[in-house]
């Protein structure tokens, strides 16, 4: 298959989209359907087919198996951690599978502005962002998540919960789930990437007359959207693990993801702009150096006639008046408060984890 075509153009879907449009069902009911499956059904159908008890499943999926006991509402007040713990892992999950198509489609909308500035065209926009749509690293990351999923097999079978009828549930839920992760991972971090590359080429950037930023806040823009998109999934799942260690349920695991997730997005959200800023930076240099050599050379013009007085001041006017407006030409292609709040979140994640390793290391 070729790497464009003409419903999805440079950009193709995802293999987690795939599924999806194989499927024949309408894009959004396919979403909810898959979100609801490797969610809270998935979990109740595994439950059930592990205990036969509707009642005893209803509460180990939003709670755990043994508050169904007392009662819902005292499982409610005595076990709210893991109630609130299993919500915000099912929101996590319904926001991963929302996303796959929501990002890609930000980039399908964001062709035309990104192949202006590219060298060559269409060119330059395929040849770079031509990861996204690579097949292997999405089921490189996808088998990574099944191995993490894999060291849980052992206590599962030692607690008699791998029967016949709950191991396909298992499977099949990981399955879809470990797909849904490595596409949308591999769609963020590839996208970010190619940003990256993309600004450190010889772009056609506008003229500062024309947009004091040269024409680049799409690509500010963008870069702002998926790494939102990616700390916001950070922040669900990290508090997901403080909750879960507070109702005692502490994931070694889920820490590890986080440490290795956090930097990595902060890295893929810098580089394309720090490769950006450089172009914008050598065309100011360039701009400055232009003007300052023409005011220079007025200023050490003779004044041999009044005529040329006059019109050398006209000059030397306008020279000052286009230095002032090269002085304002932006080096960022995000305005100051996006990387504000950028930060903020970043910050919020940061303090989460925090949380959670003192939990962990104090076994609160």
């Amino acid at each position: 298959m070729s790497f464009t075509d003409k419903k999805t153009g440079t950009f193709r879907p995802t293999l987690f989209e795939n599924m999806l449009i194989a499927s024949r069902l309408p894009y959004e009911l396919g979403i909810v359907l898959v979100a609801v499956f490797v969610g809270p059904i998935g979990n109740f159908l595994y439950l059930y087919s592990v205990s036969s008890n509707a009642l005893s499943a209803f509460y180990g999926t939003f709670f755990s198996v043994s508050a169904g006991e007392s009662g819902f509402f005292e499982a409610v007040r005595s076990h709210w951690y893991s109630f609130a713990g299993n919500v915000v892992w099912y929101l996590f999950l319904f926001y991963v599978a929302f996303m796959a198509r929501h990002l890609r489609m930000r980039l399908v909308k964001a062709e035309s502005e990104l192949v202006a500035l590219a060298p060559d065209a269409e060119e330059t926009v395929r040849g770079i962002f031509k990861i996204i749509s690579k097949v292997i690293p999405q089921l490189v990351i996808m088998f990574i998540f099944l191995m993490v999923y894999a060291t849980a097999v052992p206590d599962l079978m030692s607690k008699g919960e791998l029967t016949v009828f709950s191991t396909p549930v298992y499977v099949l839920r990981s399955l879809v789930r470990t797909l849904m992760f490595g596409s949308v991972l591999w769609l963020n971090a590839a996208s970010l990437w190619g940003l990256y590359r993309f600004g450190k080429q010889s772009l056609r950037l506008k003229s500062y007359h024309e947009d004091l930023m040269l024409g680049t806040k799409k690509l500010g823009s963008l870069s702002f959207s998926f790494s939102s998109v990616y700390f916001l999934a950070l922040i669900l799942f990290a508090s997901q693990a403080v909750l879960g260690g507070l109702a005692g349920q502490a994931s070694v695991v889920n820490v590890v993801f986080i440490l290795v997730l956090v930097p990595l997005g902060l890295v893929l959200f810098t580089a394309p702009l720090i490769s950006t800023h450089h172009r914008m930076v050598e065309v100011k240099k360039a701009e400055i150096a232009s003007t300052g050599k023409l005011l220079s050379e007025l200023i050490s013009r003779g004044s041999e006639q009044i005529e040329e007085e006059d019109q050398d001041t006209v000059h030397l006017f306008t020279l000052e008046a286009t230095e002032r407006r090269i002085m304002s030409i932006r080096t960022w292609p995000v305005e100051n408060p996006l990387i504000g709040k950028l930060a903020l979140i970043a910050i919020s994640v940061a303090a989460t984890l925090i949380a959670r390793i003192i939990q962990i290391l104090l076994h609160i």
